[in-house]
């Protein structure tokens, strides 16, 4: 485990998540607001898992399980990209049968948290200029738009914890 709080659950992910990871992963819809293609067999999950690890071991990105836990579901993954000891990058990806739950922000406050004690400082998250209730969040949460042209398609917030 990673971190919880009454609803949730944050954890590693593993090869047992691979069938989830493909279903939320291959939802044409959902991934339209994401930076990459759906998945369009079960061996691009298995992998994805198998990177995830790499990544996890070698300290270059952290993608973790999102566990509702009154269902004991995964219900979506997080994702924290460090750049410096003090700045990261991350990303929030929720299945869309979980959509405007309130998940949303339970996630981004529970591992807001759990970077501030991890000491990051600096937040930042690229978000799809379309991804309406997205942007909404993190404009609640107090997260600033800054300027940026490196991702034309993306708006990229920030938030100093």
């Amino acid at each position: 485990m990673i971190t919880e709080n009454e609803k949730l659950l944050i954890r590693e992910l593993t090869q047992n998540d691979v069938n989830v990871i493909f279903e939320l992963y291959s939802d044409k819809e959902a991934m339209k607001f994401r930076g990459s293609k759906p998945f369009e067999n079960i061996e691009e999950a298995i992998l994805m898992i198998k990177k995830v690890t790499e990544n996890i071991k070698n300290g270059t990105e952290y993608r973790y399980a999102i566990i509702e836990k009154l269902s004991n579901n995964l219900i979506g993954t997080y994702l924290i990209t460090p750049i410096t000891n003090l700045n990261c990058m991350v990303g929030c990806s929720i299945g869309k049968n979980y959509w405007r739950l309130g998940f949303g922000l339970e996630v981004m406050t529970l591992m807001l948290e759990y970077l501030k004690n991890l000491e990051f400082k600096h937040i930042i998250g690229l978000i799809k200029k379309e991804n309406i209730p997205s942007i909404k969040l993190v404009e609640k949460m107090k997260f600033r738009l800054i300027e940026q042209t490196e991702y034309p398609e993306f708006y990229k917030y920030e938030m100093i914890i």
